[in-house]
């Protein structure tokens, strides 16, 4: 019975090394990813604040509007 528990209490442990093991995996996928989202975003703020100088009120960059028309 010891040796059941034993068992039992070493899976437990390798489940969550697993669980760790591909969170990290997923972050070091992902890093790429979030680094250039970060960068798309500060681009956007700095096109914003010139355009702001420039005399536009309002800018956005992706027109949700017309995403259909992207494909023609």
């Amino acid at each position: 019975m010891e040796d059941l528990e034993q068992l039992a209490e070493e899976i437990k442990l390798k489940e969550e090394e697993l669980r760790n093991l591909r969170k990290e995996y997923q972050d070091k996928r992902m890093s790429g990813l979030r680094s250039a989202l970060q960068a798309r975003q500060e681009a956007d703020k700095l096109i914003q604040e010139e355009l702001r100088s420039m005399g536009y009120k309002q800018f956005n960059p992706i027109p949700l509007g017309n995403w259909r028309n992207f494909g023609s």
